[in-house]
């Protein structure tokens, strides 16, 4: 999370020592930018550091809603058999654009995105917020065929008028992360 706390971060870096870690690329410290310094970045690995157990793919943070934020372990198995268990459920296919409306840093968000690398589908990236007109431009501009949001997601939806919005292409729109209220 690119607004995580500067020593929060720090200190789950130096505690579980990761070979890459997924960053803003905003100036951590013993962290090579590579991707023109945006997303995965080499970091030194510590040789007095015991070496991360094989099968964990993924240290994935809970909200920390009730308290700090905990962390998930998990291993590519997981990754795979989540990734996979959508793609089917939801009949994704390689013709699905969706837009990266969550961050990836949020479990539902990475879902979204692995489901539908998992079949070889296109997924559109951008920064911009669901609020930003700019956002549904890119999204009619790019042909984007589906959405996912938490249940706040569609509470502003609501509030910007979404079912007076024309959007072609639009597929499925998913919801997790909580209760979507009835209304």
């Amino acid at each position: 999370d690119a607004t995580m706390a500067g020593d929060l971060r720090e200190g789950l870096l130096g505690s579980y020592a990761p070979d890459y870690a997924w960053t803003s690329g905003d100036g951590v410290p013993g962290v090579e930018q590579i991707f023109g310094g945006h997303g995965f970045q080499k970091r030194e690995v510590r040789e007095d550091h015991a070496p991360i157990h094989p099968s964990l793919a993924l240290l994935m943070a809970t909200s920390g809603s009730t308290g700090s934020p905990k962390y998930v372990r998990l291993t590519l198995l997981n990754l795979e058999s989540n990734a996979g268990s959508i793609a089917r459920y939801l009949n994704i296919s390689r013709d699905d654009r969706p837009v990266t409306s969550l961050p990836i840093h949020y479990s539902y968000g990475l879902s979204v995105l692995n489901s539908h690398l998992r079949v070889g589908a296109t997924v559109l990236l951008t920064s911009l917020s669901v609020t930003n007109r700019r956002f549904w431009e890119f999204f009619n501009e790019s042909c984007c065929t589906s959405m996912a949001g938490a249940p706040y997601t569609y509470e502003m939806l609501r509030q910007l008028r979404f079912e007076n919005m024309t959007l072609p292409t639009l597929r499925y729109m998913t919801q997790a992360g909580g209760r979507l209220s009835p209304e």
